[in-house]
This record gives structure tokens, C-alpha cells and sequence, in this order.
């Protein structure tokens, strides 16, 4: 798997993609605000999924993340895969959960339940 990192300049955002073979095969995306750091996005094709790819994008994540800073991510409750990808990784869940994020919301208004990871420094 091949990683390559963002094409756009933004010292508060960074995003890499993963390939295999050319292909892209998933992506992520990290922020820095001002107090804490962000996973806003980490995606890896079902077919590749469970072959280190989503690992290698989560550590280059929190590389360029603040380690003294907490690190947080929101996931659908309902995705234990990624619940426990994140586990594996460091982060534990905080309690807060619902309706977390804007993004949850579907065209139709529906709201996506989540639950908040965070990864201490």
C-alpha cells in the first residue's frame, strides 16, 4: 500500500490517501483546532479493510497531530469495527454520545447517532 499525502496547503488540516496498485483505496483527514486535534475521516474500502492500510493512515494522523493536545474522533455507534480500530489505537470511548456532529445529518434529516473517542496525550 501506498500512501501520499495532501495536494492542498493548510496548516490546520491534513489529508493522505492510500492506493494499492494505482488505485486509491481510502483516505484520511485530521484538523488541528485550537485546544485538541481531530480524525474527522478515516476510510478504507471494504475489500481492503483488515490489511494495515487504516493503520498506517491513523498513525501518520496522529503524527501530525499534537501529542500533548487530546485527540478526538467521532464514530457511528453502531460501526463496532471502527469503535474497536480506534481502541486499538489508543483511543477510549468518553461517554458523550447521540447526535454529535452536523455532519450525522442526511438530506432527509435524519440524524446518524455517534459516540466521541478521545486519545489522551
Amino acid at each position: 500500500m501506498e500512501e501520499k499525502k495532501k495536494s492542498y496547503q493548510d496548516k490546520n488540516r491534513q489529508a493522505w490517501i492510500t492506493r494499492f496498485n494505482g488505485k486509491v483505496i481510502g483516505f484520511c483527514v485530521a484538523n488541528k483546532e485550537k485546544e485538541k486535534g481531530r480524525v474527522s475521516a478515516l476510510y478504507i474500502l471494504p475489500g481492503y479493510q483488515r490489511k494495515g492500510a487504516g493503520s498506517k493512515l491513523i498513525q501518520k494522523a496522529l503524527r501530525w497531530l499534537d501529542d500533548n493536545k487530546d485527540i478526538y474522533v467521532n464514530v457511528v455507534e453502531y460501526n463496532l469495527k471502527a469503535v474497536n480500530f480506534y481502541k486499538k489505537h489508543g483511543f477510549s470511548e468518553t461517554g458523550r454520545g447521540g447526535f454529535l456532529d452536523s455532519a450525522a445529518v442526511l438530506p432527509s434529516g435524519k440524524r446518524i447517532p455517534e459516540i466521541e473517542l478521545l486519545k489522551k496525550p
